[in-house]
């Protein structure tokens, strides 16, 4: 998939067997897209860039279907999996710019101890 916002061109990875060529796919080009979040997103490319390893990849959806088609062929018993849990939500933003930061993604609690552990700093004044 491709589109465009504001000149920025995004790309999202697909397996072989999902490429699919649709015209009207990717035109919307009325996308509000704010310069911070655009500076964010090339800060996060740059820092993750590296050579494509298509081999490092795989599909474990695809798998695991063809594991469970295969046991239905042999006549085997399957049981149901567990319902999904939902992941907590987070602000992508504020993770992102943290990311960058080379810290870890901490919570608000987290990050309103770590100015305690610090002592504060003197200011001076020059004289003159």
């Amino acid at each position: 998939m491709r589109a465009r916002a504001k000149g920025l061109t995004l790309h999202t990875m697909y397996y072989p067997n999902e490429i699919r060529q649709l015209e009207e796919y990717g035109q919307d080009t009325d996308l509000e897209v704010k310069p911070q979040e655009v500076e964010l997103a090339k800060q996060l490319i740059k820092s993750l860039a590296a050579p494509f390893e298509p081999a490092k990849y795989s599909d474990a959806y695809q798998q695991r279907l063809k594991e469970l088609i295969d046991a239905k062929r042999e006549g085997k018993e399957t049981a149901p999996t567990e319902g999904l849990k939902l992941a907590p939500v987070i602000d992508l933003i504020e993770a992102l710019q943290k990311s960058l930061k080379g810290g870890p993604a901490r919570s608000t609690e987290a990050d309103s101890s770590i100015g305690e552990t610090r002592p504060a700093r003197k200011r001076t004044r020059k004289a003159g």
